[in-house]
């Protein structure tokens, strides 16, 4: 996309839809956000790139869950309802281990996302590039807004 132009963004019914989607960590309409991406395999974490080519697709599929598109197909983003600032990781969810699926909504600000009911915030940590889901802002981390955009 040419510099200077907005990024296309998704509206409710696309997100309902089942539409892939990329996570900006920008709330504006410009193209400067980084891009949330997911190594491959189960437990795959999530960091961000500048480069839109390496971002992950998501979709959030019919239970309200955020899940991997690509590189992976099928991962569930979960959390661990027990701990508060913790990084995103995706993997297979069968319901029989401790951690939660990550449910989101897009709000008009980016995505609103929980676990269980319990709202939790994305954020970056430490400066190590990771992508976090925390409860309560911690020292060391800072809130930021995830915006679906399209490929």
């Amino acid at each position: 996309m040419a510099s200077g132009l907005p990024t296309p963004q998704i509206d409710n019914d696309d997100l309902d839809c089942g539409y892939a989607f990329y996570l900006q960590s920008s709330s504006s309409d410009s193209s400067n956000g980084f891009y949330a991406a997911v190594s491959a395999g189960t437990g795959g974490l999530a960091t961000f790139t500048a480069n839109k080519n390496l971002a992950t697709k998501f979709t959030i599929d019919s239970s309200g869950d955020l899940v991997e598109q690509s590189p992976s197909q099928g991962f569930v983003g979960t959390l661990n309802p027990e701990m508060n600032a913790q990084k995103l990781g995706f993997k297979v969810y069968d319901g029989s281990n401790s951690y939660g699926r990550l449910n989101c909504q897009r709000q008009s600000e980016g995505l609103s996302c929980n676990v269980g009911g319990v709202a939790y915030t994305a954020a970056t940590c430490g400066n190590d590039g990771a992508l976090y889901f925390t409860k309560t802002i911690t020292a060391g981390c800072t809130a930021i807004n995830l915006v679906p955009v399209l490929p």
